[in-house]
């Protein structure tokens, strides 16, 4: 059957999404499976999500080709699996990334790590177990639906939970949504305003352009005018402490930050006619760049505000195609995912070393 213009946009425009998706999620389980790259326990949390972007991508991938093959969806067994399946895995993403969230604040934040176990098997177990908890909500009401049977075909390329009654759409998926939008958005906002405050006097107080001769000397070397600069072991001290929690701890942040911290032993040179280095601006940038991090779901969340704004006016009655061409970006979510939470510069450098140890023995053999 051949669709109409609109239709066919329509069901192209989601197809793209769902496909995008599935490879972008499942490029990310790939290189975490396969490529030699040092385990933090941020991975599992990582991996938990990929796996339900890459189920939700594929689900919605094959009802789009099915779509554009035959024409609109209509009630079958088929349509309820396909509900079922996009149901589970859509709120699966939800509850990994409240996870994720949870996880960061509650490692960033801790002041000691009893409650986690004294061993990295302990804490692997802690994570695990959070990944496996996140299933736990998708998986009950993803079964109410099917025992009501509550799965139907809906506008966009897949079947979902039919639109009457008026409130199983928010009590069993929309609701939890936002629920969990708000707690991320107030996580991270803590978060941020947890590392702005443990770095701010450091970088109100730490000199930027005078000298440091004005600190008391710590330590001495051989020449007298040499000594340690406090501002620098102070500054060190907070960076090895948050570095250690993102290394150790597997904070979730999309980017291996190093931070270029001197060694205990190690001095800064004060002269009188020499300015310091710009340390504290340096730190000052990486800093940034980590709370600049912490804003990891804003992608997902901006996607999913058409998808809801398109669902409240189903609910109200109403059907805009406008509202219905922009819910397709709920379909780049998975592919939003990967980039923002999967890739970063450690699977970039672990990819590119694969690529070129590959690629040597062909070169060698030329």
């Amino acid at each position: 059957m051949a669709l109409p213009d609109f239709e066919l946009a329509l069901a192209i425009t989601n197809l793209v999404g769902s496909a995008l998706s599935a490879m972008g999620s499942g490029f990310i389980i790939l290189c975490y499976i396969f490529l030699p790259m040092k385990k933090h326990y941020r991975h599992p949390l990582i991996m938990n999500l990929a796996i339900a972007d890459f189920v939700n991508g594929v689900n919605n991938g094959i009802s789009g080709v099915v779509v554009l093959a035959t024409g609109p969806l209509t009630p079958s067994p088929a349509c309820t699996a396909n509900g079922f399946i996009g149901q589970l895995s859509v709120q699966a993403t939800d509850t990994s990334i409240l996870a994720i969230a949870v996880v960061t604040v509650l490692l960033v934040t801790a002041t000691h790590e009893s409650w986690l176990g004294d061993s990295k098997k302990d804490k692997m177990r802690f994570v695990t177990i959070v990944c496996a908890c996140t299933w736990v909500m998708p998986l009950v009401t993803s079964f109410i639906a099917l025992g009501m049977g509550y799965y139907t075909a809906v506008s966009g390329n897949w079947c979902w939970l039919t639109p009457e009654p008026a409130y199983l759409r928010y009590v069993l998926t929309h609701a939890w949504r936002f629920l969990f939008i708000l707690i991320d958005i107030g996580l991270y906002t803590y978060l941020y305003m947890h590392l702005r405050k443990r770095f701010k006097d450091v970088i109100v107080n730490s000199p930027r352009t005078t000298l440091l001769s004005r600190m008391k000397l710590c330590q001495r070397s051989h020449d007298p005018r040499v000594s340690v600069s406090k501002d620098a072991v102070q500054m060190r001290d907070l960076s090895t402490s948050i570095y250690r929690n993102e290394a150790n701890n597997s904070v979730a942040t999309n980017s291996e930050v190093q931070f270029p911290i001197p060694s205990p032993n190690s001095t800064v040179v004060s002269r009188s006619s020499t300015p310091v280095n710009n340390l504290p601006t340096d730190r000052y940038k990486h800093i940034s760049k980590i709370l600049l991090l912490n804003a990891y779901p804003i992608a997902y969340i901006v996607l999913w505000i058409p998808g809801l704004c398109n669902r409240l006016a189903e609910a109200s009655g109403h059907s805009s195609k406008v509202l219905q061409i922009m819910q397709a970006s709920t379909q780049f979510v998975g592919f939003a995912n990967a980039l923002t939470y999967g890739w970063n510069e450690n699977v970039a450098r672990s990819v590119r070393d694969s690529v070129r140890r590959k690629s040597m023995p062909s070169q060698e053999s030329v």
